[in-house]
């Protein structure tokens, strides 16, 4: 068997039997470990849950990485570990110095003198790794990586129980690489253009327009067909 994702045999001889349900377990289910979101990531995201899975697509220079950071920053500072897979920028100065800045906007102790306050629970990686010990994993992006979206689907059935942010170019077009099959398979989706993010899907709450830059909401504007 030609194996695309690294476990992916164990993935196939493992015990399923956890993936189905009768109804009355779902109707007991207890939602009380929902993600506690607060501030701008609620206004954005509302409450996800902790397996949540979100898509982000924007051109260059968006605001994408800005965000991510420190949506990374955040969820590694109240709710988990994190790793921020950055197969474009890892190890560059741009992506330490837009850490930085994080920092520097968190108000961590010290940063202005360079001594910078981080979460211990963040991490960073150049390509796809064991994620087993990870709650959250940011991959940007998917389309660096060459992940199709038969790999996405593997990847999230071998580590079901994180929540998985993924990022996808824009084409030439204005459109995002992978077409609307990947928006089908993600709980939450949105786009960034000029640091505005506009959240045209979510299973957890109303869809939302974000200025990132001025932090601040912005009326939410439907798409055209």
């Amino acid at each position: 068997m030609n194996k695309r994702v690294k476990n992916f045999e164990e993935f196939l001889n493992e015990n399923k039997s956890d993936r189905v349900v009768s109804a009355k377990d779902l109707l007991e289910t207890d939602f009380e470990d929902m993600l506690d979101f607060e501030g701008k990531w609620e206004e954005l995201f509302g409450k996800p849950a902790p397996d949540m899975s979100m898509m982000i697509s924007g051109a260059p220079a968006s605001g994408k990485t800005s965000i991510l950071l420190e949506f990374a920053y955040y969820l590694a500072s109240n709710f988990g570990k994190v790793v921020f897979i950055s197969s474009e920028e890892f190890g560059s100065v741009t992506l330490v110095e837009k850490l930085e800045e994080i920092v520097k906007k968190e108000g961590s102790e010290g940063a202005e003198e360079g001594k910078f306050l981080l979460p211990d629970n963040l991490f960073f990686a150049k390509g796809m790794t064991d994620l087993e010990d990870y709650d959250f994993v940011i991959i940007d992006s998917v389309n660096d990586l060459n992940l199709d979206l038969m790999d996405y689907k593997e990847i999230r059935d071998i580590y079901g129980k994180k929540a998985f942010i993924s990022v996808l170019q824009y084409t030439k077009a204005g459109d995002f690489r992978g077409g609307l099959d990947w928006e089908h398979e993600m709980d939450i989706s949105c786009r960034i253009e000029a640091g505005v993010v506009t959240v045209n899907k979510n299973r957890y709450g109303d869809n939302k327009r974000y200025d990132y830059f001025n932090d601040e909401s912005l009326p939410f504007i439907e798409d055209e067909d």
